[in-house]
């Protein structure tokens, strides 16, 4: 069997990462898919193994050059005797494992793979799905392959727009983080990078993190214990640039270069992995405009309110609540905004919920009962 290329510190991260969940989330050249196939084979060699391969649509992985014809290119330098189908995409390995490639758009995706074990997934490409799409992937996660746990990996450029943003958040700079004078918000942060970090689902809330196990054993003890079947699942984001993949560099010695020519908000995305980076739009409202922000209802000097000539409460409306295929459904919120007769506006309250169309009304006409009792006539 062939030797396979030397790898970075993390590249190798990734690639030993015994996270239920691991977001290899790296800039352009950091070499993602690559290592998302070479991870199959920690697995390969038991006989029950069952892996998948996710993208988007199905084309894209077929081909010259998809990720169907590199897996086979590479799973014959491990092993020549492999075999492969092109319909259904499918590798066969000596041992009696196998791997699938297939396309998950959808709802039609997810039925597709109704029923189905799957030992473990790889989703490549993953800010193109759906956090819908991603959760029920991983309710697929089940085997009677002895000696392995299932998980799943998923594989991605930076995009702030992806439901992925929210997950690996707390690993990146924060907004207006400076380091050394530049200014590094966004990018992953050294000292957070590749940690371990836990969760669960719920309800009412969504996802929750911690910093362990224990956190969620004696902060919710009626969710979660040691004996209960609701466990904390393990995560980690391992953020890499074209830097964690030398061998690529010295395969192509002017791609670094050619990154750093880009535009500067393509390159903080394909070059430093910053995940706030985007194009800036023309827009009605820009965020800068609001300068230093505070909560006028926290504050020991309330003489702004004899200022108020004009209230107005709007609301952005949701009509979902969590479900088990809609974990994490939109929220309706309603913002109070006051404004003084020196032209400054005031946003003086926020309320949020989730709940269907029937109690989402009626919680309006309460919030507006108790806006009428605190401030009088509202807009």
């Amino acid at each position: 069997m062939a030797k396979l290329g030397a790898t970075s510190y993390k590249q190798a991260k990734f690639l030993t990462s015994d996270a239920f969940i691991t977001v290899f989330g790296g800039s352009a050249g950091s070499g993602k898919s690559l290592c998302g196939l070479i991870r199959f084979l920690r697995y390969v060699e038991n006989p029950d193994f069952v892996g998948y391969v996710f993208r988007k649509n199905a084309t894209d992985l077929k081909g010259s050059g998809g990720l169907f014809d590199e897996a086979i290119k590479l799973f014959k330098k491990y092993d020549p005797k492999i075999t492969y189908t092109k319909q259904p995409m499918r590798i066969n390995f000596p041992s009696g494992a196998s791997i699938f490639f297939t396309g998950l758009d959808g709802q039609s995706g997810m039925d597709s793979i109704q029923g189905i074990q799957i030992t473990c997934a790889m989703v490549d490409e993953a800010t193109h799905l759906t956090e819908e799409e991603v959760w029920w992937i991983v309710s697929r996660l089940r085997t009677s392959a002895k000696g392995i746990e299932p998980n799943i990996w998923l594989t991605c450029n930076p995009d702030i727009d992806s439901f992925l943003f929210n997950w690996v958040n707390w690993y990146l700079h924060p907004e207006g983080t400076v380091v050394d004078g530049n200014l590094v918000e966004g990018r992953p942060n050294p000292k957070r990078n590749c940690s371990i970090r836990y969760f669960i689902t719920t309800d009412s809330d969504g996802i929750i993190w911690g910093d362990s196990k224990e956190y969620f054993y004696n902060n919710y003890p009626e969710l979660t214990s040691p004996t209960t079947e609701l466990q904390p699942e393990s995560f980690t984001f391992i953020g890499a640039t074209c830097k964690d993949n030398p061998l690529m560099l010295k395969n192509n010695p002017k791609y670094e270069s050619n990154l750093l020519k880009l535009p500067r908000v393509k390159k903080e995305r394909l070059y430093y992995g910053n995940w706030l980076a985007r194009e800036e739009e023309v827009g009605y409202f820009k965020r800068h405009w609001l300068g230093e922000l505070f909560n006028p209802m926290n504050r020991e000097d309330m003489s702004y309110l004899k200022r108020v000539t004009k209230r107005v409460r709007c609301y952005d409306l949701a009509v979902s609540i969590p479900s088990e295929r809609y974990p994490n459904p939109d929220w309706t919120v309603g913002v109070l905004i006051a404004r003084t007769n020196t032209g400054e506006f005031i946003i003086e309250d926020v309320v949020r919920w989730r709940k269907l169309s029937g109690d989402s009304i009626q919680t309006i006409i309460d919030v507006a009962k108790d806006d009428a009792k605190r401030f009088g006539k509202i807009m």
